[in-house]
């Protein structure tokens, strides 16, 4: 099956976004886990710190509601990679915001028909990013930046994670995550100094959007 690919491409404004009310996520995680090497916090990713996220599928909404959902039987995993471009922080003390863009990445879905996914602790490690990136090519893109915002007046903050998403073959095409940030030790595995939970959605207008697997399989040829 020839790969829609994405393109991830940043906003203009990096400090602060209006995000516009969004149905089911398209996309849609119950946590999508993002580690980094030793040293980096949520409040200090220097400049070329490579960050790395990890999750799975729970749903499949418009327009990708025609493939299989994912369950026992059928698993997607999340694999999402960037670079910092540089922690900047604003604010005063006991109020300050931490913003993070990244680039140079990728982001790929894959299905995969014996779900095996471990998150483990320490990534990366046995199972991370292994049991993440196996199985067949669902989704890829090229990651231009995606960026993070994180509050020390705060444990978590909605929208906090940013991405905005380009697809193939489809026109106004309006994305970003949707759902929670959060960056306290008791909402992290241990290894893993972020978590979202909610997903990728996507408003997009298409024409001739498929609306049964046969079509929709067309679609991606």
């Amino acid at each position: 099956m020839t790969i829609r690919s994405l393109q991830v491409i940043l906003l203009a404004a990096v400090t602060a976004w209006n995000v516009p009310v969004w149905a089911a996520p398209s996309l849609q995680w119950q946590e999508l886990r993002l580690y980094a090497p030793p040293g980096a916090t949520p409040e200090n990713q220097p400049a070329g710190t490579p960050l790395v996220g990890v999750g799975v599928l729970t749903g499949l909404d418009i327009p990708f509601d025609g493939f299989p959902l994912p369950g026992p039987e059928l698993e997607y995993s999340v694999h999402l990679t960037g670079v910092s471009l540089g922690t900047v922080t604003t604010g005063v003390p006991g109020n300050r915001t931490y913003t993070t863009w990244y680039n140079l990445g990728t982001i790929d879905v894959f299905q995969d028909a014996t779900p095996d996914h471990d998150f483990g602790t320490a990534p990366p490690n046995p199972s991370v990013p292994a049991s993440f990136v196996d199985g067949e090519p669902f989704l890829h893109g090229a990651v231009f930046a995606f960026g993070i915002v994180t509050k020390e007046s705060s444990t978590s903050l909605v929208g906090g994670l940013h991405l905005d998403v380009r697809l193939d073959g489809y026109i106004s095409c309006l994305t970003d995550a949707v759902g929670t940030l959060t960056w306290d030790s008791a909402g992290s595995a241990a290894g893993y100094f972020l978590r979202h939970e909610g997903g990728l959605a996507m408003n997009c207008a298409d024409p001739a959007t498929p609306s049964t697997w046969g079509r929709l399989k067309a679609g991606y040829r």
